[in-house]
């Protein structure tokens, strides 16, 4: 698999324009930027982010079990709470062109998936990939994990989507801000505002941007190609 191409200054904010298109490389920043310590230290160790190249080697049917980041993603010295305590797992993957959010209640045995941009409300393609993914899922916790004993029988399933919202958007529209969005404030009943402050309404889009534009400041593990475009 090809290495991600690290985005310039300028490809970051075309990215988040009316007609942009949210890159692999720029969803996994901003979901190791939500996993980092609250403001207060504080770790949100009840929730586990996996990156877009997770479900990128799944969906193309590559090796993701041997693949180093995969393995960094589930274990390392670099995670510092007990994912198999955590109760929502959540990622992202492409969905007919456009981001969806997927996101595994351990506690509830939910399997929510989130798509803004599914207008028809025709769920057979997302349904395919889905069940790419859960069989990742588990299978990397049998292989990474001994002694995590899952229930897998009788999931619910929910979908969800904003059909109001995407009629406002251009065609090609790719609703990776959506995406981001329903990652960072799911907290596997209901999207609010930011779980890491007492704002009560959802991010948008500046605001992601706000945040991907000063990553070189925060505490999370970030890749070194993408600090140093920023810095540029």
């Amino acid at each position: 698999m090809d290495t991600p191409r690290a985005p310039k200054f300028i490809d970051i904010i075309s990215q988040f324009g009316d007609n942009g298109r949210i890159e692999p490389d720029t969803c996994d920043a901003l979901l190791r930027q939500f996993q980092q310590p609250n403001p207060n230290g504080s770790l949100m160790d009840w929730r586990h982010f996996l990156e877009a190249d997770f479900s990128m080697r799944v969906v193309a049917g590559e090796d993701y079990i041997s693949s180093r980041s995969i393995q960094h993603q589930w274990v390392g010295k670099h995670i510092k709470n007990d994912i198999s305590k955590c109760m929502l797992f959540m990622t992202m993957v492409r969905v007919q062109d456009m981001w969806t959010s997927i996101a595994w209640d351990m506690k509830r045995r939910q399997l929510t998936i989130h798509a803004a941009g599914n207008r028809n409300g025709v769920w057979d393609a997302h349904d395919n990939i889905v069940h790419m993914l859960k069989t990742a899922f588990r299978r990397c916790i049998e292989v990474f994990f001994e002694g995590w004993v899952v229930d897998w029988e009788n999931w619910a399933i929910v979908y969800t989507t904003a059909s109001t919202l995407s009629d406002t958007k251009p065609y090609g529209y790719d609703y990776g801000p959506e995406a981001l969005q329903f990652c960072r404030t799911f907290d596997g009943v209901k999207q609010g505002g930011r779980l890491t402050s007492p704002s009560t309404e959802c991010a948008s889009s500046d605001e992601l941007l706000f945040d991907l534009l000063h990553l070189n400041a925060n505490t999370g593990s970030l890749p070194p190609e993408f600090i140093q475009d920023i810095d540029d």
